[in-house]
């Protein structure tokens, strides 16, 4: 792994376009000058438009130039790897969804921990009180010394826990005080951790009211059978069961086995004895309701019936704004922000007015607080796990003391950054060895702004979210390239509370490339809030453009919560299907294509695609080539031009999927801006952006990307993993800066790595040997 101790500017010109041939794949040197942007840590948000500096600082960021290994001694780096008639490998099955059947079935069984006979620990604490950007939302653990009990799961609580080390693993129930996205939007991701753990995985009880079952009903959709869930409903409706024996009320959660004869202490009265209806004492309650609620007469009044219980507000209250929940992110992004503060902007919770005080003196809520009921001699409150307080002097302080030299290189950043905005107007910090592409002349910093809200893998980890890109259009809106679970936190993290509102309130549109969890269950919270936020407001339903399957489980979920929401097929999207709803004639009796032409040339023949899934008669192109139903079709069209309609108001062309190699149904997407005329009158064309979504390398893929602005590719492996990237359908970093390269992009951005890298992705370093340091 590359150590790095200091800090380096790395500046790289433009990489000039190389050819690429398909049916006959040749090895070509790769030119000196190609770039590779890559984002280490999602939380430290930067934004990417056209300034193009390249930082490196102790394992906070690494923006480095790959690609020139051995280029000097005239060394074949690129070469697609051929196996048979096959010029790139990959798993065939798996694309087609065809490699779940090899998998032997699983049944898991509940497993039911009963509580020690000598049982010593109880208490209950705060997972979350949303209190500094409220990105998360508020979760009690009760805690036994056996079991565990967790109350709401919403997004962000898998995240929360990981960073301090909280083991979701020993949780046995979780209830649902309501079943919404606010509530229960970390489930489905829990649900597929608890599932991957070990080798028979775990099961988890999950209990609710009697609208549980409309979630399960939205799951099935994605979540398989081997991530159990033993669901119970109460209220009016039947009890709901997902993969399991149903129960029956009354059941006994709290198997106690506490027996007088095992007491090893004096008894501890479980009764009031001055009561004449000798009512149990309550000692602590937990409210989860916000201030709102809390702050009303009658609720007022029935709290003061409970005497001297302690009362917890574990409601949203903006308060402690400067104790962010995820401290090792924001430790990081305000290192980075130190550094460079243009590209790495202040977190939003430290930039929240600090004016809010609690309504409820009486009240404690913070973060991580325990109220121990066992052993009774500590009964009470514990502060010993609430996080200290951090404030951004601090953490500069400590980068100074570890980093000296770093003080100078901010100096010198603000000195570059300084110099180009007195030459270029604040529109690009480095003089590339070659032109800079035409669509970026005279292109302004509040024209487009690339936000990467997640660059890891599989599940939320400490330092990386899960996928999710979003592009800033400014004043003409924005768009969400997949939508992970946390995504809405991160948008607060990045604008604060309600510059994150605004975002979601002017989304034009949100895309998503496939159905895999890590890519989509942050969905309906954003689609939800938008439609909070625009109640009373005249407005269109937002369009959300995905796989056919996303459409059941966003119908499914509407019986639980509004989401105000149009949906659109992602081949409903394609080159083909755009054409054939403009009454091309060309297209107009054509169904879906699944290879997309180049955008600048729509009359360019297609991609050879002989070697990959969609090769004419295949199972792939087949279902690529499905038409919709009739009542699709027409619903279709209304959809297309609204969306059309939208994508012109933000200053956008086209917007175009495309198939690529990694699950049944997985897409890329490309994204291109309007031609513009600038102050002289010169007409400049529009930059052009591609996201790959998850995917092997495949030819499609490298048509699409021809002549892009901005490649964003996944790179989810080391490249010694490479077995294990065609196994799984995903590319090593290597292959991923060969796809750009070889398409001529003109800037890289790798995403999308594995957990198992923590900080810094593995790389080979005989790629990273030249680099230009100032």
């Amino acid at each position: 792994m590359l150590q790095t101790s200091n800090l380096r500017l790395l500046f790289s010109p433009l990489k000039p376009f190389l050819p690429f041939s398909f049916s006959k794949p040749k090895p070509y040197s790769l030119s000196p000058s190609s770039l590779l942007l890559l984002l280490l840590l999602d939380d430290t948000l930067p934004r990417l438009a056209t300034s193009l500096v390249i930082l490196e600082a102790e394992v906070i960021v690494l923006l480095v130039e790959r690609l020139i290994a051995r280029v000097e001694k005239g060394t074949k780096v690129f070469q697609w790897e051929e196996s048979g008639n096959e010029t790139f490998g990959f798993n065939k099955r798996k694309a087609e969804g065809g490699d779940k059947s090899d998998k032997p079935k699983r049944n898991l069984q509940l497993k039911v921990r009963k509580l020690n006979p000598t049982n010593t620990i109880s208490y209950m604490q705060i997972l979350g009180t949303g209190m500094d950007t409220q990105d998360t939302s508020p979760s009690i653990l009760f805690f036994f010394d056996k079991q565990r009990f967790i109350f709401n799961a919403g997004e962000g609580l898998q995240r929360f826990c990981t960073e301090h080390k909280i083991k979701l693993s020993k949780i046995d129930h979780v209830f649902l005080s309501r079943v919404c996205s606010e509530t229960a939007g970390g489930i489905p991701g829990l649900l597929l951790t608890l599932a991957g753990m070990g080798e028979e995985g775990m099961s988890v009880n999950v209990w609710g009211p009697s609208d549980l079952q409309y979630l399960v009903d939205a799951m099935k959709s994605f979540i398989p059978h081997a991530a159990m869930v033993h669901t119970t409903s109460f209220g009016s409706d039947a009890t709901a069961q997902f993969g399991a024996s149903n129960f029956t009320d009354p059941i006994n959660l709290v198997d106690n086995e506490v027996h007088p004869s095992d007491v090893m202490g004096p008894s501890i009265p479980d009764y009031l004895v001055s009561s004449p209806e000798n009512v149990k004492t309550v000692t602590c309650i937990i409210h989860l309701s916000p201030p709102s609620v809390i702050s009303s007469p009658n609720y007022q009044k029935w709290m003061k019936n409970f005497g001297s219980a302690q009362h917890i507000m574990a409601g949203h209250e903006m308060k402690n704004v400067e104790i962010p929940i995820l401290k090792s992110s924001a430790r990081i992004a305000a290192r980075l922000n130190y550094l460079c503060p243009q590209f790495f902007p202040a977190p939003g919770f430290w930039s929240l007015k600090q004016d809010c005080v609690s309504k409820f003196p009486e009240s404690i809520s913070e973060n991580l607080l325990k109220f121990t009921l066992r052993p009774h001699a500590h009964l009470g409150l514990d502060k010993s796990s609430i996080p200290s307080l951090m404030a951004p002097s601090e953490v500069i302080q400590e980068l100074v003391t570890e980093i000296p030299e770093i003080v100078g290189a901010a100096q010198h950043v603000r000195q570059l950054w300084l110099g180009s905005a007195e030459t270029k107007g604040d529109m690009t910090l480095v003089q590339d060895k070659y032109a800079v592409p035409s669509c970026l002349e005279d292109i302004r910093r509040d024209d487009l702004e690339i936000v990467l809200l997640g660059t890891g893998s599989s599940q939320p980890s400490k330092y990386r979210n899960v996928s999710s890109v979003y592009i800033n259009l400014f004043s003409k809106g924005g768009l969400l390239l997949d939508c992970g679970e946390g995504t809405l936190g991160q948008l607060k993290r990045r604008y604060g509370v309600e510059g994150a509102d605004l975002v979601v309130r002017n989304l034009k549109c949100i895309w998503i490339s496939h159905i895999h969890a890590d890519h989509h269950t942050g969905l309906a919270r954003i689609l939800a809030l938008r439609c909070d936020l625009l109640k009373g407001v005249a407005h269109e339903p937002l369009v959300v453009i995905g796989p056919r399957q996303l459409k059941r489980f966003l119908d499914a979920y509407q019986r639980l919560e509004d989401l105000d929401m149009q949906f659109l097929d992602c081949r409903s999207t394609s080159l083909a299907s755009w054409e054939a709803s403009e009454g091309n004639s060309e297209y107009k009796h054509h169904s879906v294509s699944g290879s997309p032409n180049n955008l600048e040339d729509v009359n360019k023949p297609a991609v050879n695609t002989e070697s990959t899934l969609f090769a004419r008669g295949s199972r792939m192109q087949s279902y690529w080539k499905r038409p919709g139903n009739p009542v699709d079709n027409a619903m279709n069209f209304a959809v297309h031009k609204g969306l059309k309609k939208v994508l012109n108001e933000a200053g956008l062309e086209a917007l175009i999927s495309f198939p690529v190699v990694h699950c049944p149904q997985a897409f890329g997407i490309v994204l291109k801006a309007a031609e513009r005329i600038n102050s002289v009158g010169k007409m400049i064309p529009g930059w052009k952006i591609l996201y790959s979504g998850d995917t092997r390398p495949c030819p499609e893929l490298v048509e699409a990307s021809r002549g892009a602005t901005v490649l964003i590719h996944e790179a989810t492996f080391e490249d010694d993993l490479v077995e294990e990237a065609v196994a799984r359908n995903h590319s090593t970093t290597k292959e991923a800066i060969e796809v750009g390269d070889s398409a001529g992009a003109y800037r890289i951005i790798l995403t999308h790595f594995s957990q198992r890298y923590p900080k810094i992705p593995v790389f080979d370093e005989t790629h990273m040997h030249k680099m230009h340091c100032i």
